[in-house]
């Protein structure tokens, strides 16, 4: 876990990484790796790596991008962030929650003036990020997921979610179905594959991948496939041959 501040006021910048840096030695399970400083957002948005990050952004950079783009963009490049909003204005709190961000806090820099108040806020922001994280960590840990990620996310899937995959159109582009939610990623089929072993997953065809547990019924008739979420594709003949071929291996046929 990394933690990544933006501020384009230098004194400001400097005063919250100071901050930043005691809260973290603070923390008695540390699990901040790196802290690392902008003054710009198209500079942090270059160096954002992995996911379950902390952000510590300012919502008015006297720029055309503001800190609610900033923090849109973050979320489609770091699905499990916590940004936390570090501003002057308060009046534009509301702003950011209505844009689908999905904040973790605010502080507002009047309540922090001092150095002493703001390491508080901050340890105390990042005691309740630490535990999350290290509950995160353990989920991981006990169920299988699968890696997604393209130039835009990176999403931790468990791989009892997916439904299929399929090609989106000729653009590079796949359309994943999960039990509960729709995505797409930007990449071809084929170099996705090699995340989904074939023992488990359906990956002979060139436009599909399925997931085999999650298939409720096969209907050679009408040429449909139906998972067990109540979602519905419509196949070939020869992809229905093979699909139910594989069904039987896996149902423990011939």
């Amino acid at each position: 876990m990394k933690l990544y501040i933006c501020e384009d006021i230098h004194l400001e910048r400097t005063r919250i990484e100071e901050a930043a840096r005691s809260a973290k030695y603070e923390l008695k399970e540390n699990h901040i790796n790196d802290i690392k400083v902008y003054d710009h957002p198209d500079d942090l948005l270059k160096e954002i790596e992995g996911e379950f990050n902390i952000y510590l952004l300012d919502i008015d950079y006297g720029l055309e991008v503001t800190g609610i783009d900033l923090g849109k963009k973050i979320r489609e490049k770091d699905y499990y962030a916590k940004i936390i909003f570090l501003t002057a204005h308060k009046e534009l709190a509301m702003d950011t929650l209505t844009a689908n961000i999905e904040p973790f806090s605010f502080i507002y820099k009047g309540d922090v003036s001092d150095a002493g108040a703001l390491k508080h806020k901050l340890l105390e922001m990042f005691l309740k990020i630490t535990d999350s994280y290290i509950r995160w960590c353990k989920e991981l840990e006990e169920e299988e997921v699968i890696r997604i990620s393209d130039q835009k996310q990176v999403r931790l899937i468990p791989r009892n979610k997916f439904l299929y995959l399929e090609n989106y159109s000729r653009e590079r582009k796949v359309k994943v179905q999960l039990t509960d939610e729709t995505f797409f990623v930007n990449n071809y089929l084929g170099n996705m594959k090699e995340l989904f072993d074939s023992a488990s997953f359906y990956t002979e065809a060139q436009s599909m991948i399925i997931n085999p547990i999650n298939v409720e019924e096969l209907n050679p008739q009408d040429l449909y496939i139906k998972f067990k979420s109540g979602h519905l594709i419509f196949v070939t003949k020869s992809f229905m041959k093979r699909m139910k071929k594989r069904m039987a291996v896996l149902a423990g046929g011939v």
